[in-house]
């Protein structure tokens, strides 16, 4: 959730917990994985949805430039490795309402 920004974070948080799993299962995740998922790896969940949207745009956008195009991948993997990294550092039952 950190990468995204303020507004983002806010608007996810904002959203019910249904609405995330719909728009998660559009983004083709596990129907059974969603279903098993607490509020906190939803939220997590819909922000690695949309961050891999956001850098798959960037990526067509910049196809033309090989260079800009690895470090788009580069970022993506970046973000990817600290949302790993946050994921591992939550405790579980932290986030629960």
């Amino acid at each position: 959730m950190e990468s995204l920004s303020d507004s983002q974070q806010e608007a996810v948080r904002e959203m019910s917990s249904d609405r995330i799993r719909g728009r998660l299962l559009r983004a083709e995740m596990d129907e059974e994985q969603v279903y098993s998922m607490g509020r906190a790896e939803l939220l997590g969940a819909t922000a690695n949805v949309m961050l891999e949207a956001k850098m798959a745009a960037a990526t067509v956008q910049t196809n033309s430039d090989p260079k800009t195009e690895l470090q788009v991948h580069f970022e993506m993997m970046r973000m990817q490795l600290e949302q790993r990294d946050r994921e591992v550092h939550v405790r579980p039952g932290m986030f629960t309402a």
